[in-house]
């Protein structure tokens, strides 16, 4: 297969955005963990600054080569520290909090699991581990088990057994990222972007996942391959250049949340539902790192800190043009009990005001004929209201729903942009 080239699905997405503006990364620590090490001989100048963990596996191989050579088009001035274990998902966990309490490192990137499926145990520990480090973690979406079937013609038909998300991107609180196919170098074209056959959504349990997808069809160094391994990347690239770009970022995994789903204006063509504006296959859409690049840049992000008494927040936001629409985004930290298909998860609802009068809001939380939950939101703004109310600031207001209220302080992020 003729797979497409980092030096386009980068820029497709708008990775080049913050490398012309001149940041590469610089002071941003990464955590990479793998099943093997990267060839570091086969990545050039791609290696430097890449640091192999003691203790980690001896053997190399392509998958966490072209993993760290995905982050470092991104952002090649960053500093990798990758961890090459087995792929059980405890060692995984275990994986995570060593890198960051020896590393110090601000975003980790899992092209790493098992499809599951369900919210477990592992999932819950992830969940905690970004509650309680403020550390980014991306996980690829997962990959479709398949076999394959001989027809009667003697042809080999490849079938699906399962699209069960990865049982450590089922965490609530990680950005789980699904795979998109480019087709062509033109974004704005009519199916731009389609999602992969293989790529894993969410089937069976109460959380909705994926979060946002990216490209996952890659050719980098002498290797070419597809899946949500190698999405992941591209958002792990697209969040150490938000945080090289504004170091207000670092520590704050629900902010850079908001501000990625935000960015998500194309998508892959599944169905969306209206009133949230995501989809069970693709959740937001695709990532768009020039949008993030903007958003970073003009600061336009805050956070706030919820506890079991704090019921609801505002903020005032600023529109700048009537003739694109405005794109805004929260997200917020899992607070959630249960396992399994009986989980539940604190909700927060969405609504934007001008003047004291409403223009916008999203409410549900639930797909429909399902009891699927999110923790995020998404209000687009069109054009015609824009025009009818103006530009200038308006006011959201984020207001707990359920009586669910989660244990704890519950860190809740708000991004907002214009496309």
């Amino acid at each position: 297969m003729d797979y497409p080239d980092i030096n386009d699905t980068y820029k497709i997405i708008g990775g080049d955005a913050f490398i012309n503006a001149g940041y590469s990364g610089i002071g941003i620590r990464v955590g990479v963990i793998e099943e093997k090490r990267p060839i570091l001989s086969g990545m050039g100048s791609d290696s430097n600054n890449i640091t192999i963990v003691p203790n980690s596996a001896e053997i190399t191989g392509e998958h966490p080569t072209m993993v760290c050579g995905i982050i470092k088009k991104f952002a090649p001035s960053c500093s990798i520290y990758t961890y090459a274990l087995g792929n059980s998902p405890s060692y995984v966990v275990d994986a995570c909090r060593d890198l960051i309490n020896d590393y110090s490192v601000h975003v980790i990137n899992l092209s790493i699991g098992s499809c599951y499926g369900m919210y477990t145990e592992f999932a819950r520990r992830i969940d905690r581990i970004i509650r309680n480090t403020k550390v980014s973690i991306v996980v690829g979406a997962g990959n479709a088990d398949t076999h394959e079937r001989k027809l009667d013609d003697g042809e080999v038909e490849v079938e699906i057994d399962s699209l069960k998300t990865n049982i450590l991107g089922m965490a609530g609180n990680a950005i789980t990222v699904g795979n998109a196919k480019t087709n062509g170098t033109n974004p704005d074209a009519s199916g731009a972007f389609t999602l992969s056959w293989n790529s894993c959504y969410d089937e069976y349990s109460a959380i909705n996942k994926p979060d946002i997808c990216a490209p996952g069809y890659i050719h980098i160094y002498d290797y070419g391959d597809y899946g949500t391994s190698y999405a992941a990347p591209h958002v792990t690239g697209t969040v150490v250049q938000m945080m090289a770009r504004n170091p207000a970022f670092v520590d704050q995994p629900q902010k850079i949340k908001a501000a990625l789903l935000a960015s998500a204006t194309r998508n892959c063509g599944t169905t969306f539902f209206e009133d949230r504006l995501m989809s069970d296959y693709e959740g937001a859409g695709v990532v768009d790192a020039e949008f993030c690049y903007r958003l970073s840049k003009a600061g336009r992000s805050t956070h706030f800190d919820a506890t079991s008494n704090s019921d609801s927040f505002t903020h005032d936001v600023y529109c700048d043009y009537t003739t694109k629409p405005f794109r805004i985004a929260c997200t917020w930290e899992a607070a959630a009990k249960g396992s399994g298909a009986v989980l539940y998860v604190t909700n927060y609802n969405l609504t934007v005001k001008k003047n004291g009068v409403t223009v916008a809001e999203c409410k549900t939380n639930v797909s429909t004929g399902s009891n699927k939950y999110f923790n995020s939101k998404i209000i687009e703004i069109p054009t015609s209201v824009l025009r009818e109310n103006g530009g200038g600031f308006y006011t959201v207001e984020i207001s707990r729903d359920g009586e669910f209220k989660g244990t704890g302080t519950v860190r809740i992020g708000l991004a907002w942009e214009q496309d």
